[in-house]
């Protein structure tokens, strides 16, 4: 500025003299244009503190910047295994106080703290897709591997390392599949600070099959932000994915409140990034034939479903449970001998435990349903039976009575008493075969009998087994409306409803949280509670439908308000509309069984009506509002 100048910034910017009146602050031309009057010497002032903080914050942007650079070296040389670089234990898992830097998001950089700074020494897992592997597959195989004639490998074959892609163009085209996985991720300090934020999950989930737990306990990790770096330095697709999914749960979990400065930092709100990653994995994935059909695939698949069960979208899960189902098969999960020579019986374990949880979630997720089935069963080998008396004996039992029950309802015997009969002495047989102290699970967690893992095993498998006697009795009991004959069933199907709500009320106390993600047990207590509901009402009771006071339906009502009371507070969690629209239906129902136990007393009916006939719309989570109407014995 030159010396001596009087004038402000407006009136030099516009080249007019700048006049001030006297006991005036601000010059008539600012007066009249409405602008502010700042002197220049000021606003120099402020340009200079201006330059001050442009000169840290490139000085910050640098250092992020120089920090990429290493990353990329770093996995490009755990790509290669050319190098093996120490890890730094210094690493910092702090949340970054400034702003991103723009040109920063590089594939390779945006791997999270530590996992730019991943260990290329760690063991590379490399896998078969048997969509691209030259070997004739079963029963043709079999004619030219025998004593007459062995299969060999060609020379080329041998050579050749094992892995999803081994031609430059498919490498080429692997890489470009990890690339578009890794685009647009956080920050790599961002990274770290919202997995450490809401890495609880890991702890309770762990993997859903063998192959991934075999592979992270071969490379001695146990923490997910040890699993994310293993997984986000790999060159292969399907591992990468595994990663990324992980990544997409923990913004899942982030929580507006107590993770607002983290949430302030990300490029977009959470749930959008949920998604995006989520659809990204599957439509890359999932949806290719070669990476779904390997080892990794299909355990990307068994987690892909769980996140939806955990959303309570169940028709999703699935159709993806019947994709794990014939994926695995194409591997050869479900043989019970050796698929080849060289397999060793660690190998023969680790895959017959997958097939045995592919089989579990397959038959638990159809029976929920009512669809056919995909596993067969009848393939889970002697050995993952397990010995009478144990979780993994009370496990199988219950995928083999989920297929009777299944079994019987796609034949259209589902109101056949003799086979519901039978299938219900199967059902007492095994759990009589357990011991006493496996039903007291709270009583055996506080003595010490069994630890926390164990405890969240059996009451996951007791929920099952009292939600499969609710659906081996529902068919009968509504037959039981105009059938009195069948009301064993009915007090059968109401009893199970009673077990399966005090199982749901243990999972939604407990001080694990380990079951606060899974959402589908909220809409399990949904129906569980209509049906308490519609038997307090006179669903299929001896006489003309109406309502009793006996001393069990008032019982039945406190468990439902009870339940009700736990809804509400689900409800509270983020993403838990399965939960809100589970109290909004209940409201409804309870309401109706008030009017009905005061209309005795001259209270008159105020629910809305169209021609005369009462109608009420009820919420049913998952599906939508329906309307209902008296049926011809209510009218009656």
């Amino acid at each position: 500025m030159r010396k001596g100048t009087k004038s402000c910034v407006e009136c030099r910017k516009r080249k007019v003299k700048c006049i001030f009146e006297a006991d005036n602050v601000k010059c008539l031309t600012c007066t009249a244009r409405g602008t502010k009057c700042m002197t220049q010497t000021k606003v120099l002032r402020q340009n200079q503190g201006q330059a001050t903080i442009t000169t840290a914050s490139k000085d910050i942007s640098l250092e992020e910047r120089v920090a990429k650079l290493e990353a990329l070296l770093i996995s490009q040389a755990s790509r290669d295994n050319s190098v093996s670089i120490p890890q730094d234990g210094n690493a910092s898992y702090e949340t970054p106080n400034t702003s991103d830097n723009p040109e920063g998001h590089q594939r390779n950089s945006e791997k999270a703290s530590d996992i730019s700074e991943y260990v290329s020494s760690i063991h590379t897992t490399s896998f078969d897709s048997p969509v691209n592997i030259a070997t004739p597959m079963e029963p043709v195989g079999s004619l030219f591997n025998n004593a007459i004639g062995k299969l060999e490998a060609s020379s080329a074959d041998k050579n050749r390392p094992v892995s999803c892609a081994s031609s430059p163009r498919s490498l080429s085209f692997n890489s470009r599949v990890c690339d578009e996985l890794c685009r647009d991720l956080p920050l790599p300090r961002l990274m770290a600070a919202i997995v450490n934020a809401t890495c609880s999950w890991w702890d309770t989930w762990r993997a859903v099959g063998s192959w991934l737990k075999d592979a992270l306990s071969q490379n001695g990790l146990h923490t997910l932000q040890e699993a994310m770096n293993w997984t986000l330095a790999s060159s292969e697709p399907p591992i990468v994915a595994l990663g990324i999914l992980c990544l997409a749960i923990c913004l899942q979990q982030l929580d507006a409140q107590i993770h607002e400065s983290i949430i302030g930092q990300l490029p977009r709100p959470p749930g959008q990034l949920f998604h995006e990653y989520f659809d990204r994995v599957h439509r890359l994935i999932i949806n290719h034939t070669g990476y779904s059909s390997t080892e990794p695939g299909v355990e990307l698949i068994m987690l892909t479903a769980k996140t939806h069960m955990n959303l309570g979208l169940l028709k999703n899960v699935w159709i993806l449970h019947h994709r794990a189902v014939a994926h695995a098969q194409l591997l050869g999960f479900h043989r019970p001998h050796r698929k080849n020579r060289d397999e060793t019986n660690s190998q023969i374990t680790s895959r017959h435990e997958t097939w045995f949880a592919i089989c579990e979630r397959d038959l638990y997720t159809s029976l929920l349903l009512g669809l056919p089935y995909a596993a067969n069963w009848q393939t889970i080998g002697p050995n993952l039976r397990g010995e009478r008396g144990t979780l993994r004996f009370f496990q199988y039992h219950m995928i083999r009575l989920s297929a009777r029950i299944l079994d019987r309802n796609q034949l259209g015997l589902e109101t056949s008493v003799c086979d519901t009969q039978d299938i219900e002495r199967d059902m007492s047989s095994s759990a009589d075969e357990m011991p006493r102290e496996f039903w007291d699970m709270p009583a055996a967690l506080r003595s010490g009998t069994i630890d926390e893992q164990a405890y969240m095993g059996r009451l996951a498998s007791q929920f099952w087994f009292f939600q499969a006697k609710v659906l081996l009795h529902q068919p009968l009991m509504i037959q039981s409306i105009e059938d009195h004959q069948l009301l064993y069933h009915r007090d059968a199907c109401l009893a199970a409803c009673r077990d399966t709500l005090r199982m749901y009320h243990l999972m939604r106390s407990d001080s694990m949280s380990a079951f606060s993600m899974v959402k589908l047990i909220d809409y399990q207590a949904f129906v569980c509670s209509a049906i308490l509901l519609l038997g307090i009402l006179g669903y299929g009771s001896a006489n003309a439908p109406q309502i009793s006071t006996t001393a069990e339906n008032v019982i039945d009502f406190e468990i439902v308000e009870l339940t009700m009371g736990i809804l509400r507070n689900a409800s509270l969690v983020a993403n838990n509309t399965m939960a809100s629209q589970a109290v909004q239906g209940l409201d409804t129902l309870a309401m109706l069984v008030r009017y009905s136990t005061n209309r005795e007393k001259g209270d008159l009916c105020t629910l809305p009506r169209e021609d005369s006939v009462p109608y009420m719309k009820i919420t049913v989570p998952g599906s939508g509002v329906i309307t209902i109407s008296p049926g011809k014995l209510m009218t009656s």
